[in-house]
């Protein structure tokens, strides 16, 4: 039979043979929507505190949440309680790498051929040009530009039809 929100004295007495306190029913039931016969049958969860792994930790420089959240996440029990924290620095530095979509080997071949970012950036996003080409094509100078912006006007005036 299902009930679902009321709890009798005697499914109190059967949470607690079971080892589930009236609070961890109650929850389950009315927070949780549990049913009843779940609820008292179903024993609670065993949280582990890992005392000497934790002292390791601290001795370590790893915060508590920090060797928990580690474990809860599959690390070891030694490998989340040894291994050291990142800095902000580096935290910051892993997260650009795994986000970066050209390759820095390429960007570092755009500034060794003297193209500031904003260039290398603006061909591959304004122009469509690949990142190869963009870091190797040298930059116009204001005459080269002048010289190919007359021609191009000159060619769009008399390709135009009225």
């Amino acid at each position: 039979m299902t009930r679902h929100y009321y709890i009798t004295p005697e499914d109190y007495a059967t949470a607690a043979e079971c080892g589930i306190c009236a609070r961890t029913l109650e929850s389950r039931v009315r927070g949780l929507g549990w049913d009843v016969d779940r609820a008292i049958s179903e024993p609670p969860k065993v949280q582990r505190s890992y005392p000497e792994w934790r002292e390791l930790a601290k001795q370590n420089g790893v915060s508590s949440d920090t060797f928990y959240y580690r474990f809860g996440r599959g690390w070891e029990l030694e490998r989340a309680a040894t291994t050291p924290p990142l800095t902000r620095q580096e935290a910051m530095t892993r997260a650009a790498s795994t986000r970066r979509k050209i390759p820095a080997k390429i960007r570092a071949l755009a500034d060794a051929n003297g193209i500031k970012r904003s260039t290398f950036y603006g061909r591959i996003r304004d122009c469509g040009w690949t990142p190869e080409r963009a870091a190797t094509e040298p930059v116009w100078t204001q005459e080269q530009a002048s010289v190919y912006g007359n021609a191009r006007l000159r060619e769009l005036r008399y390709h135009t039809t009225y």
